[in-house]
């Protein structure tokens, strides 16, 4: 198969292939450049609705006999399903999601972290770098852990009071 084009400068019909479909060509008789069409095919005339042919919904059979329907989301999972694989919702006498609370944080932590107080760590970033120190103190204050608050007192602290010992010596050592 074959594109017909013509040049729009000379008038003069072109013929190229399939393969040219879009591109420029240049015309042999005046040298201008041809745009060439894109390859439109030819599509089959439908006589029907092409939706006539899907069921309705009404129609449509239930659930197999070996599922059912989860109460929380709505997915068919097998009947003896004690979980359902979609939600996680617990399909038994007693129905309850299985997503659990968050553990509140608390004074008597046994993992030894520092929600009781500031580590070795917290002191020294303290000391060398209160601002820093702040900052993670806010963010230990949103997570709600009690380190937070005092982390931020000590760098404001530390560094006033670093200040006036060293004015104290600056005035001792210059008399």
């Amino acid at each position: 198969m074959t594109i017909e084009a013509k040049c729009p400068s000379c008038g003069k019909r072109l013929k190229a292939k399939d393969e040219m479909a879009g591109r420029k060509a240049k015309c042999p008789a005046c040298g201008s450049a041809v745009q060439l069409p894109e390859v439109i095919y030819d599509a089959d005339e439908v006589e029907a609705d092409p939706f006539s042919e899907l069921p309705d919904e009404s129609s449509q059979p239930d659930a197999p006999p070996d599922m059912k329907e989860c109460r929380e989301c709505g997915e068919m999972i097998l009947k003896g399903a004690k979980k359902c694989r979609y939600c996680g919702t617990r399909l038994g006498k007693k129905a309850t999601p299985t997503y659990q609370s968050r553990p509140a944080y608390s004074s008597s932590s046994s993992s030894g972290s520092d929600d009781e107080g500031m580590t070795a760590v917290d002191w020294l970033l303290c000391f060398l770098c209160p601002g820093i120190a702040c900052i993670v103190g806010v963010i230990r204050l949103i997570q709600g852990k009690p380190s937070g608050g005092m982390m931020i007192g000590m760098s404001f602290v530390i560094p006033t009071v670093m200040g006036v010992v060293i004015k104290a010596l600056n005035v001792i050592l210059n008399q």
